[in-house]
């Protein structure tokens, strides 16, 4: 007993030094001072996953959406839309390019960030793309998607050949087997102003290594729940997983959500 109460003392000093020596290797680089304030609303949707939305409903949707823009610009330097909120593919439907500028730099006389998230189809495939529209500039950069989900973005092989013998078979477009999206392979740092913002689509929060490269400001991360009906519990697991990147980075982060709560994270995860 005395040995082994002798020996105690040493080993716990020794434990302490290592995890002191490994926190210091794996500390984030340290936020920017908060000696500014950024000004940011998030609009909160809830639109359910649907083949196709009947006209009628796109309208009343869009409308909604855009009165929430004006009203969040009048007191916001940046707005976000959450996942699949498809605000400025919409709209280029009802405008040519330059009337839609002309929208964006009607809101406000000050510039305004809006990041929106479209459902692009592209020649290799859909992009699940995040859209960054400086109300003044246009469009200023965008970021596709890097970390798919599988099962509901990306398909096995193994999984696409008896859903496309199901098309050939009943003559129908399924539109699991259809709607595979191609992965994004540029960054996913965007900078506005003063600010690098990283952003994390929905699945990429999952990924320490998307979550973290790069220098950055704060984090914003874009989800849908629809699919999941807006689960709770799905909410609740994506919501720790934002905690914990938020941590990591020691960066402030802003989850903007489709059928579930939206939140502003702390560089401590509160």
């Amino acid at each position: 007993r005395s040995r082994s109460s002798k020996k105690l003392p040493l080993e716990i000093l020794t434990m302490v030094a290592i995890l002191v020596f490994l926190n210091l290797l794996t500390s984030p680089e340290k936020s920017r001072p908060e000696d500014t304030e950024l000004n940011i609303s998030v609009i909160q949707t809830a639109k359910p996953v649907r083949t196709l939305d009947p006209p009628e409903e796109v309208l009343t949707d869009f409308g909604e959406k855009n009165k929430l823009l004006k009203e969040a610009s009048k007191i916001s330097e940046v707005v976000i839309f959450p996942e699949s909120a498809d605000f400025s593919k919409t709209l280029a439907g009802f405008l040519d390019p330059p009337s839609a500028r002309k929208y964006f730099a009607g809101l406000l006389q000050k510039n305004i960030l809006i990041i929106d998230h479209n459902m692009i189809p592209e020649p290799e495939g859909l992009k699940s793309k995040v859209i960054f529209i400086d109300s003044k500039e246009g469009v200023a950069g965008f970021y596709d998607k890097k970390l798919l989900t599988p099962g509901g973005e990306s398909l096995p092989y193994l999984a696409r050949l008896p859903l496309w013998i199901f098309e050939k078979l009943f003559k129908t477009d399924f539109i699991s087997s259809s709607a595979v999206f191609a992965r994004g392979v540029g960054g996913n740092i965007l900078s506005h102003g003063k600010n690098d913002i990283k952003l994390v689509v929905c699945s990429d929060i999952i990924s320490p290594g998307i979550s973290r490269e790069g220098k950055f400001d704060f984090m914003v991360n874009l989800q849908n729940l629809a699919v999941f009906n807006g689960s709770p519990m799905m909410g609740r697991e994506l919501l720790s997983i934002a905690r914990f990147r938020a941590v990591e980075n020691g960066k402030y982060l802003i989850l903007s959500s489709n059928y579930g709560r939206s939140y502003v994270i702390n560089n401590r995860g509160d």
